[in-house]
Formats: C-alpha cells, structure tokens, sequence
C-alpha cells in the first residue's frame, strides 16, 4: 500500500512539482467520503445515531505538523458526543465509515484568536445539507456546511507554535555550505535554525540513503511557512531570505520512518540583468534557464549543479518504488 501510494504522490509531484498549502475540503472531497453508498444486496447495515452535541477538553499537550500548525487528535484532545437515545460515547478515533455511512470530526484553528472549533459531521447531516442546494457542486460552500454542524470550540494560547519550539530549544543551527545530521526515530520530526548573513536566495538539499524519504518545510521568525520541498522527487528547497532573521526548517521524514540523512543549506548566485538577456536571447537560454534558475521578486538566481542531479534523480525515485527491497 505505500508504494502505491508513494507511486500515485511521484505522478502528483511530477506534474506540479509544488506543495500547496492545505485548505478547506473541496465538494468532491467530501461528496466521495459521505455520500451514501449504492443499494445494498446483503449483508450488515449500521444506521447512524443522531447526535444531539459534542464537547471538547484538550489535555495541555502540544502537538505540531509538519506545515507549523498546531495538531488536535485523540492525543491531545478528548471528544464526547451526546445522542438522542442512550448514554453519552468518549470518542477514541475521529472518523470511522462502514456500508453506506461515514462519520468524522473536523476541527479549525484560528490562530488570531486562539480558537479551536470541533465539528461533527457525518452522510445524514453531509446529505442534508445538499438538499438545499439546486446546483450541489457549484453551490457548495464550506463557512454555509459548517453553520449547520454541531460544533464545540475551545481556547488554547494563541502562541501554540512558540510555545511547542520553546520546548524544543536549544536547537541545532544549520551552517551554510555544510550538511548536518538528521537522525528521526519513528513518527519524530526535527526543528533546526538558520539565520544568513546576507539578503538572497538559498538552496536547502538532503543527502540521504535510499531507505529515508526526507521532506523539509521552510519558517519565518513568526512560524509561518514560507517554502517545502519533498526531496526525494527532484524537489529543493529554494526560498529567498533576509540577512540577521532566524528562520525554522522542519525536517522529517514522509512515511514517520525512522531515518538518517544529511541536511544542507548553500547561497545562491545572482544573475545580473545583462546576463539574463544574453543567456536567454542570445544564447537560446530559455530552454535551459527554468531548470537550472530559481526566480523571486528580488532577483534571478543561479542554482547549483547538484539540483540537476536531483531533478534528473527523480525518475531513480520513481524507480525504485517498484523494486522489490
């Protein structure tokens, strides 16, 4: 199941070769999760309950994703659903799903607020909600879905990621033009810091065996994302930063195996505008310059060699998922 996986990711990152950033589920997301199934001929048919309210206790424990945003699960948070018939039920999974009915908890974070709004959702209330749209796929909107939900909210500090990196400290600062160690146990990522001395462009890269599947995400001082890279399909961290600031690079692996790899961060050279004419008017450059060039508003800059030998190493990526180690 994880190459298969990893197989349909490879063709995802081969056609986009970017990361987006997550948003709320789309109509189709959700229509594919909750829409009742087709007739059944045999077998077991569980009805749904109705729930009548939901509370949340979070625990204290913080909990961080890879994209710096703090997590709320089962670990950290305890749901109770009250229903109309019977006892109240702790919840020790958010979801679950059977023969023509799915049920989930969806939860957002608001970080100017410090908020944490829980919602139960599941296909009686998803399909109720559909028909009072004459148009579904275009109507849908997700702020109109979530208002017919039962919902609980709770307060945490607003400073959620600060506080979980404070926890953390002291952290391993990355050097430029040197690789440092990154060793994961099972299920752990890394935080590391790093802080140029001059304003530009910079290229994070891994080094890594053919068991890690390492991935890096890319801070402000404020914790907010500002660039990704999956290293293992041709990806590189490339960003544009500012000289004297600390930024934070997540760094972990993408299946939570344990593993070792090397992480390393070098500068990258300016094109100066003349430059830039000859080699893409004069010496045909647009056939080369996208691949081998990393553009930000501030400037044209010059990868280094090694991001062609990781492009190209993609297709080894790609590969070897299909080998039998």
């Amino acid at each position: 199941m994880k190459k298969i996986l990893a197989i349909l990711l490879a063709l995802a990152l081969a056609l986009s070769l970017a990361v987006c950033a997550a948003a709320a589920p789309s109509y189709q997301d959700l229509a594919d999760k909750l829409s009742a199934a087709g007739p059944v001929t045999q077998g077991l048919i569980y009805e749904l309950p109705t729930v009548t309210g939901i509370t949340a206790v979070w625990n204290g424990e913080i909990l961080v994703g890879y994209w710096f945003e703090p997590n709320f699960s089962p670990e950290n948070v305890t749901i109770t659903v009250s229903f109309d018939e019977g006892e109240p039920e702790v919840l020790t999974k958010w979801w679950d799903e059977g023969n023509g009915w799915a049920w989930d908890i969806l939860y957002e974070y608001d970080r100017s607020t410090g908020s944490v709004t829980f919602y139960y959702i599941d296909t009686n209330l998803w399909q109720a909600y559909i028909n009072t749209l004459d148009n579904p796929e275009e109507e849908y909107d997700w702020d109109e879905l979530l208002a017919t939900l039962i919902n609980t909210a709770i307060a945490v500090p607003d400073d959620l990621v600060r506080l979980y990196v404070d926890g953390l400290r002291p952290l391993t600062a990355l050097n430029l033009d040197e690789s440092t160690p990154v060793v994961l146990a099972e299920g752990k990522s890394e935080i590391f810091t790093f802080t140029p001395e001059a304003d530009g462009g910079y290229y994070f890269y891994a080094e890594s065996t053919a068991e890690a599947w390492p991935i890096a995400v890319i801070a402000t001082p404020a914790y907010v994302p500002i660039g990704d890279a999956w290293f293992f399909f041709g990806e590189n961290l490339v960003v544009e930063l500012e000289a004297g600031k600390t930024y934070y690079v997540l760094a972990a692996d993408y299946w939570g195996d344990a593993c070792e790899f090397e992480l390393g961060v070098t500068r990258l050279r300016e094109i100066s505008p003349a430059m830039q004419f000859i080699c893409r008017y004069l010496l045909f450059g647009w056939l080369w310059m996208p691949l081998v060039t990393f553009t930000q508003p501030n400037g044209v800059y010059l990868l280094p060699g090694n991001y062609i030998r990781d492009f190209f190493g993609m297709f080894w990526d790609i590969f070897r998922l299909f080998l039998p180690w």
